[in-house]
C-alpha cells in the first residue's frame, strides 16, 4: 500500500492512484485530521458511491453510524 498524504505523494500522487485503483479501489482511509473516510479511486465506483442516497459528507448523518453500521 503506497503512503497517502505525505510529500512524495504530493509531488506526484499518479503513481499511488493507479496501484490503489488495481490493487484496493475503494478503501478506507484516515485524513491527515483524523477523519476516517472513503477513498473511490476508479471512475464508475465513485459514480455509483455519489448517486447512492445512503452516502453523506453531512456531519449530521455521522451520529446515525452505529445504527447503520
Amino acid at each position: 500500500m503506497p503512503a497517502l498524504f505525505d510529500w512524495e505523494f504530493a509531488a506526484d500522487p499518479y503513481p499511488a492512484y493507479a496501484w490503489l485503483r488495481e490493487h484496493a479501489p475503494v478503501r478506507r482511509t484516515e485524513l491527515p485530521s483524523g477523519v476516517e473516510a472513503w477513498l473511490v479511486t476508479r471512475y464508475a465506483d465513485a459514480r455509483q458511491a455519489l448517486a447512492d442516497q445512503r452516502l453523506s459528507k453531512n456531519p449530521g448523518h455521522h451520529s446515525q453510524r452505529g445504527a447503520h453500521g
